[in-house]
């Protein structure tokens, strides 16, 4: 089992402090005589970007707001002082999808609805980025002022609005003061450069700022602790650190890093969290007896959630083997080595001891994780603000829709279904039946269906190269249409050798998993299922006698043979020629055809190799796609792609005479030895190397390298999936 907290040697080492690493940042001697006992927990959304309800299309998935409000009430049940706090964009999806005027319009609209939204749900601090100001300062402080919102900026200055934006935020519970800031970057200007517009006020260096205003809540708002919400760079949140009386900076800098840890800088606590809404920062402070010296207790969280893990793995093996015993079960689970299973069970109950007795702690800590949010109540406040986002969109845009809609200069590479229709009938009439053409309808429903957050994911082209940007069209390519899967481009339809040419579709580098997984995220579609549920979505394939299709595959033929008289052809033709051939049943010409590119082709073209490789096997051509693999490998023997697909040939063809286990261990061996390092270019090939090896029945040799691969990636699903199939622990 992986060791979450190896690198502390003892409970001591967890719960040394965040203590200051100097004289200047220590602890005030007042607070600690005085033997506060005050415990506050914040609670931390980062560029929540029009995410407080989640996704709109999507009414299972908890809604981050509302339920961060209910998270909030349930806390201070016990007591304790609670802060909801909203960092950077918080009402905008995107800057950059509002670059068209009639975009920039609606989302003015929604972000209404959505600064209300703030207000219902108790966020105390409010530290706006540059995306919300996309409509300018002044604007949306007039918003925030209707919805009795007063953002926390300290480095901004705008005339008028004194009486909502704050500079500090001072908040006392139990006898401990704590001092916030809240600071956003100049606008693409520098960190160090003072930004003055008359219109939009004064936006001031954070640095400077913050070392003004920090000694302002020391020295005139005594407050014990300075807290600093940053929207900042990580670089200048380090900077932060480093100034006099700061204890804490929440950022919101770097979105791939969960809030499971905090990184200690002379003393200075830096702390991040995940963006839109994908996740709730819950920070902690429990002040004892008046000492400030914090302990760390955040890497408990993460070891918490290891150890439940790996009780739910142990308690299905025991189940499955109907035994509890350990020697038993290592005979079971680890039959190849039973120390392995055997050592894991006692590092296993070590962390169990350890962390009950870190559990018993309770002086003065610090803890930093994200919280657990669950589904909310119906008659929560916020619901009927986020229920207005639509509605306000479309008032909105009933401004601008009474003038006729701009002409569309651009020239689309996208087709229509309608153009689709005449080569592809059966296809586009099993369409008509799925839900991908009815996703424009879908969200007209929820009256949603020119909100651009939705658009990009519901109809076709949204902010594409050659599709649209103004959500007044709603949907003029169409909803979820053949494009958003295959992607064929305008010169697919209107050029002969464009029907068998993948290099005019604009996905070719792309798997439909790949296109699928764009929308289909875990945080869209929790359910998807990639194998199960694209058969309910996948069109029926073409009849190889079509007539559509061997007229198509005829022109081919014909465009190629002028080209070659003309003298103008290429080697790509050869490809395509052998497409073609392969389409009109002409096997052995195919073969022939595809040997002869994959030796003169450039070295670099390698996908179009592949792919044919994959139309043989499919046809049942197993042996054929082997011949041109290795017509390739001649001039490029350490091509790591070819060579991984001659082993999923030797392991998986569609010819069951073409595998051959041992030759894909000898295949792997040679171009992928021990000594090359396991790093995230040669993952899926070493995981390629497992399934050789199990297959060839090298039993140790798989077992050997899973169990490396679980101990640098184990996260890694399908990792752990291979350890439950071949029982490897």
């Amino acid at each position: 089992m992986p060791r979450i907290l190896l690198i502390f040697v003892s409970l001591a080492l967890v719960l040394s402090g965040c203590s200051g690493g100097d004289d200047d940042k220590a602890p005030d001697s007042t607070a600690q005589q005085a033997g506060i006992n005050s415990t506050f927990h914040l609670l931390s959304f980062s560029r929540l970007q029009g995410f407080a309800e989640g996704v709109p299309c999507n009414p299972d998935e908890i809604q981050p707001l509302p339920a961060a409000l209910e998270y909030a009430e349930q806390l201070r049940t016990e007591g304790d002082r609670v802060i909801l706090a909203c960092v950077g964009d918080a009402v905008f999806w995107s800057p950059s999808m509002t670059q068209h005027k009639a975009s920039q319009l609606g989302a003015r609209g929604r972000s209404e609805p959505l600064l209300h939204a703030l207000k219902a749900a108790g966020v105390e601090v409010y530290v706006p980025g540059h995306g919300d100001f996309a409509m300018g300062y002044a604007s949306l402080l007039s918003r925030a002022r209707d919805a009795g919102l007063e953002p926390l900026i300290s480095n901004l200055e705008v005339e008028g609005f004194e009486d909502i934006l704050r500079d500090r935020l001072v908040v006392e519970h139990d006898g401990l003061r704590i001092g916030f800031l809240g600071l956003i970057p100049p606008a693409r200007t520098g960190s160090d450069i003072e930004v003055h517009d008359a219109e939009l006020g004064t936006l001031r260096p954070p640095i400077a700022v913050a070392e003004e205003k920090v000694r302002v809540l020391r020295e005139e708002d005594q407050v014990d602790i300075v807290l600093i919400y940053s929207n900042l760079s990580q670089q200048t949140n380090g900077e932060l650190a480093q100034i006099e009386g700061v204890r804490f900076v929440l950022g919101t800098a770097d979105p791939g890093v969960a809030a499971d840890r905090m990184t200690l800088i002379d003393g200075v606590g830096l702390m991040t969290m995940r963006t839109q809404g994908r996740e709730l920062a819950l920070t902690t402070l429990n002040v004892r007896d008046g000492n400030l010296t914090f302990a760390n207790q955040s890497p408990l969280d993460p070891m918490r959630r290891d150890i439940a893990k790996n009780q739910r793995s142990l308690d299905e093996s025991i189940e499955e083997y109907g035994t509890s015993d350990p020697e038993e079960l290592a005979q079971y689970i680890s039959p190849h080595n039973p120390q392995v299973f055997l050592d894991f069970m006692g590092r296993f109950e070590e962390d169990i001891a350890w962390l009950a007795q870190a559990e018993q702690f309770d002086g003065t800590y610090i803890e930093h994780h994200r919280a657990e949010l669950s589904p909310t109540s119906e008659d929560n406040p916020v619901l009927p603000y986020l229920a207005q986002q639509g509605p306000a969109t479309n008032a909105a845009l009933e401004l601008v829709t009474r003038v006729p809609l701009e002409e569309m200069i651009w020239q689309s590479k996208i087709p229509k279904t309608e153009t689709c229709v005449s080569c592809h009938a059966d296809q586009v009439s099993f369409w008509q039946g799925t839900d991908h053409a009815a996703a424009v309808d879908n969200l007209r429903t929820i009256e949603r269906s020119r909100d651009g957050s939705c658009l990009i994911c519901h109809a076709t082209g949204y902010r594409e190269d050659g599709g649209f940007n103004d959500v007044r069209l709603e949907d003029p390519l169409g909803a979820v249409t053949c494009w958003n899967c295959h992607q064929a481009n305008q010169v697919h339809v209107i050029s002969p050798r464009g029907h068998t040419n993948p290099r005019h579709f604009d996905g070719e580098r792309k798997t439909i998993g790949e296109r699928c997984s764009r929308c289909h995220t875990n945080r869209r579609d929790p359910d998807f299922e990639l194998e199960h549920d694209l058969d309910a979505i996948a069109c029926p394939p073409m009849r190889v006698d079509d007539p559509a299709l061997v007229q198509a595959r005829q022109a081919t033929l014909t465009r190629i043979a002028e080209l070659r008289e003309a003298g103008t052809g290429n080697e790509f033709d050869h490809y395509l020629e052998a497409r073609a051939l392969l389409g009109l049943g002409q096997r052995d010409q195919a073969i022939d055809g595809f040997v002869r590119y994959a030796t003169v082709a450039q070295s670099t073209e390698v996908l179009p190799i592949i792919d044919a490789a994959s139309l043989l096997d499919r046809a049942g051509y197993s042996s054929g796609a082997i011949r041109v693999l290795e017509a390739a490998l001649v001039s490029r023997a350490g091509e790591p792609q070819l060579n991984m697909q001659v082993v999923r040939l030797l392991l998986d063809a569609t010819d069951p005479s073409v595998r051959n286990a041992e030759r894909a261990v000898a295949t792997m061996e040679q171009f992928l030895p021990p000594e090359v390092e396991i790093d995230y270019r040669t993952v899926d090939m070493r995981k390629m190397q497992v399934r050789a090896y199990f297959a060839a029945g090298y039993v140790e040799k798989g077992s050997d390298l899973l169990i490396t691969l679980r101990n640098k990636y184990p996260a890694d699903d399908d990792v752990a999936e291979m350890m439950r199939t071949h029982n490897v622990r």
